[in-house]
């Protein structure tokens, strides 16, 4: 239970992040009770302990390089995806004259990046 191809896939990482994969969904599915909140207890920091451990930092030679791309990587489509959804909400919202409070708001809001009450009301999910 080694590694996997010419990548050196560590397969229990895998499976791993196949396990927290199915809480994640297992979490969005059930909204109350144990086994909720047993999941939510570990599914997100699983993620986190395993990137770290399949972090390499012989492949980045300083901070500068690792930033960059994890700013390419992120970032930039986070922010081109949330403003395009942007766009689709303010011709929905206008369309069909639906009561807001500000078109130009949510969109600030995707730096604050806050789902939860009325904030990022163009796309809740991002």
């Amino acid at each position: 239970m080694g590694t996997t191809n010419s990548k050196k896939r560590v397969v229990y990482v895998d499976y791993m992040k196949s396990l927290g994969m199915m809480t994640i969904i297992w979490g969005h599915i059930m909204l109350v009770g144990i086994t909720n909140a047993v999941v939510y207890a570990f599914h997100i920091p699983l993620f986190f302990f395993l990137s770290g451990l399949m972090f390499k930092k012989s492949r980045y030679p300083d901070f500068g390089v690792f930033f960059k791309k994890r700013v390419k990587s992120l970032l930039v489509p986070y922010v081109i995806y949330s403003f395009l959804t942007w766009c689709v909400w303010v011709g929905y919202a206008y369309l069909t004259h639906a009561r807001t409070e500000s078109y130009f708001m949510p969109l600030l809001q995707t730096f604050i990046a806050q789902g939860s009450g009325n904030f990022l009301v163009h796309n809740v999910p991002l």
